[in-house]
C-alpha cells in the first residue's frame, strides 16, 4: 500500500505482505502494511503531518532541521498502517463454521496481538489465549487465533 496522489490509501502491486526496500525510494513511498481484507480508513496524511509539525515545535525542535524534515511524513505512514484496521469486523475472522465431531475445550494459546493505546497514542504489543467450548459445530483451534 501507498500513498496516492490524493493522499488516500492505494494499492501496490505488490501480492505479499513482505516490504521492498529500496534505498534510492523518496521517504513518501515507503511501502507500509494494511490487512489488505479489510476495508480502508481514509487517512488525511496532510493534517497527520500538520499535527506532527505543530508537537515538534511545541516540544522545542525545529521541524525545518536536517534530521527532521521527513518526520511528519513518516508519522502519518506510521499512523496510516497501525490505525489501518480501525473499520475492520473481527467477527469476519470467526464467520466459517464447520460440522465437526467432537465436545471438548479448545485451547489456543499465546495469540500474538498489537494495538494502540487510546490514552496515550502509543503502541503495546501482547499474547492472547482463548478458550472455546467445542460441540457439534464449530471453530476449529486453528482458526480462533487466525488473522484471516
Amino acid at each position: 500500500m501507498f500513498r496516492d496522489s490524493d493522499n488516500t490509501i492505494a494499492p501496490s502491486n505488490q501480492d505479499s505482505n513482505k516490504p521492498v526496500v529500496d534505498k534510492e525510494q523518496p521517504a513518501e513511498q515507503t511501502p507500509f502494511f494494511v490487512d489488505k481484507n479489510a476495508p480502508h480508513n481514509e487517512v488525511d496524511f496532510a493534517r497527520i503531518e500538520s499535527a506532527v509539525r505543530e508537537i515538534l515545535e511545541a516540544v522545542g525542535e525545529d521541524p525545518d532541521r536536517d534530521g527532521l524534515l521527513e518526520t511528519p511524513a513518516r508519522v502519518a505512514r506510521m499512523y496510516a498502517e497501525m490505525f489501518a484496521g480501525l473499520k475492520s469486523e473481527p467477527g469476519r475472522h470467526l464467520a466459517k463454521v464447520f460440522a465437526e465431531d467432537y465436545d471438548e475445550i479448545v485451547l489456543v494459546r499465546d495469540i500474538s496481538f498489537c494495538s494502540m493505546c487510546e490514552h496515550h497514542l502509543l503502541p503495546f504489543t501482547g499474547k492472547a489465549h482463548s478458550r472455546v467450548f467445542a460441540e457439534r459445530q464449530g471453530r476449529g483451534p486453528e482458526q480462533v487465533g487466525s488473522r484471516g
